[in-house]
């Protein structure tokens, strides 16, 4: 009897599972469709971009969640992180950013920036600030100087001031997939509507990716063909 029961419960079990995995998500309350897509990066890939600033509330508390996720994506899926380049200081931290990515410093150090900035009260707003920061994570003031001025340093500036303004965004953080889609949903539910689009998009690519396969194999078919009909002239001569 107890075995009885436990067939019938296990589809009741199962069902609330597969419903939350299908969860979707809806057109202009989950997400918005840009008007103008943006050309991304890798096109046999799902592209996911995050813009951000250091000194945004809303972009501190967002950080975790997207850190956590980031960390389990498949090869399929490309994240990136991209500061919003403005003028004020939202520029001067997006110099910071690129400054510590080129110093190839611990993504740690990127969570300590948001750190100071939100809780220890360091704006961090000038250059010399942000250097007396690096020192204790071994980057001495000559070091800092040079690869914050570095023309490196200032074409990744100029190439994330790009993207900013052809996102047309009007605020931060945002996060796009694919150049199509901007998510528009509380940071609790942010990764999930990225999953969603990721998905979304990943059937889309294997849906070109299949006429360009099949025609492969016809062609490889097709020249067999004439090889063996070749084969059997030869024969006869």
């Amino acid at each position: 009897m107890i075995k009885s029961l436990s067939r019938l419960m296990l589809p009741l079990v199962i069902m609330p599972v597969m419903a939350m995995a299908a969860e979707t998500f809806q057109e202009g309350k989950d997400y918005i469709v840009l008007d103008q897509p943006v050309k991304t990066a890798s096109a046999n890939k799902v592209n996911v971009t995050e813009i951000f600033t250091y000194s945004c509330p809303h972009c501190y508390k967002l950080e975790p969640y997207i850190n956590k996720w980031a960390e389990t994506l498949p090869e399929d899926v490309e994240f990136k992180q991209i500061p919003a380049v403005t003028k004020g200081l939202w520029g001067v931290h997006a110099r910071l950013f690129f400054t510590v990515n080129a110093l190839k410093l611990d993504k740690k150090v990127h969570e300590a920036i948001f750190e100071a900035f939100h809780n220890e009260g360091n704006k961090l707003a000038a250059p010399e600030a942000m250097a007396k920061f690096l020192t204790k994570y071994d980057v001495n003031k000559e070091t800092f100087e040079q690869t914050f001025n570095s023309f490196g340093v200032s074409s990744q500036m100029n190439l994330a001031a790009a993207k900013f303004r052809s996102y047309r965004l009007t605020g931060v953080p945002a996060v796009l997939v694919n150049g199509k889609y901007r998510i528009n949903a509380p940071k609790e539910k942010v990764t999930a509507v990225a999953d969603f689009l990721i998905e979304k998009e990943r059937k889309l690519l294997q849906e070109k990716a299949a006429p360009a396969s099949t025609a492969k194999v016809e062609t490889k078919e097709e020249g067999s063909d004439e090889a063996n009909v070749k084969s059997s002239a030869a024969k006869e001569d």
